[in-house]
C-alpha cells in the first residue's frame, strides 16, 4: 500500500470542502434542504473512503468494502435516518476504511478513532463559530489528514516479530497473499486482452 502523505490529505480536504459547495447547491434543487445535507455528508464520506481505497495495492476485499459502503449509504438515504445518525455513519465508515487499509495494530486504529472524534469536535466548533459548513468540512478533513503521520503498527509489535520474511506470516496471511497474487494475475491478463 502506498502510504498517504499529509500534503495529499490537505489536497483531499481542499477538494472535498470546496466540492461540497456546488454539490450542496445541486442537491438542494432536487431534494429538501435537510435531505440534501444528509446526502452531501454521505457523498463526501464515500468520496474520501474511495480515495483511501485507491491507495491500496492489494485488491482483495476492496470491491466488497466499496459495495458495502454504497449499500449502507443507500439504506441510510432510503430510510431517511436522522442527521446525527448519518453524520456518525459517515465518520465511522471513513475511520473503518482507514483502519482496514492502513493499520495492522488495534492500538493505532484506536488512536485514529480519537483523531476522528477530535476532528468532528473541531468541525462542530468551526461550524458554530463561523456558521459556514465548508469551513467545518475543511477543518474535519484537515485534522483527519494528520492520520498520515501514524505508523502502521505500534513499535513494540515490530520488535516482537520473528526475523525473516516468511516467519512472520501465519497461514491466513499466506492465503491472503496467494489470493491477492491470483487476483493481480487475473487483472493483468484482462488488461492484456
Amino acid at each position: 500500500m502506498k502510504r498517504p502523505t499529509v500534503m495529499g490529505g490537505i489536497l483531499v480536504a481542499a477538494v472535498l470542502s470546496l466540492g461540497s459547495i456546488p454539490l450542496g447547491a445541486m442537491l438542494r434543487i432536487i431534494l429538501t434542504p435537510d435531505m440534501a445535507v444528509r446526502v452531501c455528508i454521505l457523498f463526501l464520506a464515500l468520496a474520501y473512503s474511495f480515495w483511501t481505497l485507491s491507495g491500496r495495492v492489494r485488491h482483495v476485499g476492496t470491491v466488497t468494502l466499496g459495495v458495502s459502503m454504497c449499500v449502507l449509504f443507500a439504506t441510510a438515504i432510503a430510510l431517511q435516518w436522522s442527521f446525527f445518525s448519518v453524520l456518525w455513519i459517515g465518520i465511522t465508515v471513513t475511520w473503518f476504511t482507514r483502519c482496514i487499509v492502513r493499520y495492522r495494530s488495534v492500538g493505532i486504529a484506536l488512536v485514529d478513532g480519537a483523531f476522528a472524534v477530535g476532528a468532528m469536535s473541531f468541525a462542530g466548533v468551526a461550524l458554530g463559530t463561523t456558521g459556514n459548513p465548508t469551513i467545518a468540512i475543511w477543518c474535519y478533513f484537515l485534522i483527519v489528514a494528520l492520520t498520515a503521520l501514524l505508523p502502521a503498527q505500534l513499535p513494540s509489535a515490530e520488535w516482537s516479530r520473528c526475523k525473516g520474511p516468511k516467519a512472520s506470516q501465519n497461514p491466513f496471511e499466506q492465503a491472503f497473499n496467494s489470493a491477492d497474487a491470483a487476483l493481480r494475475e487475473i487483472i493483468r491478463r484482462q488488461a492484456v486482452q
